[in-house]
């Protein structure tokens, strides 16, 4: 597999704590956050190929929260093609209840970083600053546009609002991507911390044959259990949930309504 397919939904993904040396501490309740850090093993089929982490911060001198990952591959031939982790970073607040990205940087993990990716979201001038293989465009902002990480938080959130289904514009280095989601019901999944409910989340595009289902548990803060994508011919790729962690211990509850 290539590693770098593995930025889907929740992207390449995970890293831990914040970083620069930023704190990591409560933002007030009514956003219904809570910080933590969370392990996944990363499986092609039936196969071990590498973890990550995921990790929620907020980050009060600069007033946002803060979405970090970093996804480490094991195995000679992954370790070949994407020799560093894979990392990537969100930064965004939550204004009347939604998730507006201030910022977002992705690395590919490979020497010569080709799909690296950062974008600046100009919210005042409804423009979309972007940077990509050595080039920099600007393209107009969509109202409530997101990116590929902070459109984890939003999709948690509209869960725990009660909305079942839903349409994102999610930005990519030339335009932005209409997503479909539809959830429904609710699944008990097997993980090393125990059996947890958990919500089936599919995420689609028209225009795409990969299907991604995303079992998110409310008990977990609206956190990802498991995510899955699945393309005609090939064997499944999963993040699978291993360790979870609340990690500042003056957060406020989730508000699980």
């Amino acid at each position: 597999m290539n590693p770098v397919a593995c930025r889907f939904w929740v992207s390449a993904a995970a890293i831990a704590v914040l970083a620069h040396g930023k704190a990591a501490t409560a933002q007030p309740s009514v956003d219904g956050l809570r910080a933590y850090r969370a392990v996944y093993g990363l499986f092609e089929g039936t196969n071990r190929i590498g973890q990550a982490e995921i990790s929620l911060a907020y980050d009060s001198s600069n007033d946002r929260y803060v979405y970090e990952s970093r996804s480490e591959f094991q195995g000679f031939l992954l370790r070949l093609a994407a020799p560093q982790p894979v990392i990537e970073r969100s930064e965004f607040r939550v204004e009347r209840g939604e998730v507006r990205p201030l910022s977002y940087r992705y690395e590919d993990g490979t020497r010569r970083g080709r799909r690296n990716l950062s974008l600046d979201f100009r919210w005042a001038g409804a423009a979309l600053e972007v940077r990509h293989r050595d080039q920099q465009t600007d393209l107009p902002l969509p109202p409530r546009a997101l990116d590929r990480a902070s459109v984890k938080v939003a999709l948690g959130l509209a869960l725990r609002d009660g909305q079942r289904a839903g349409r994102h514009a999610v930005a990519d280095p030339d335009e932005f991507r209409t997503y479909e989601f539809d959830s429904g019901g609710s699944e008990k999944l097997s993980t090393p911390i125990g059996e947890i409910d958990a919500i089936p989340v599919t995420h689609s595009r028209a225009e795409s044959s990969r299907q991604t289902t995303v079992w998110i548990a409310p008990t977990l803060g609206y956190q990802a259990v498991r995510i899955e994508q699945r393309r005609p011919d090939r064997d499944p790729v999963a993040f699978s949930l291993e360790s979870f962690e609340w990690t500042a211990s003056d957060t406020a509850a989730f508000d699980t309504r």
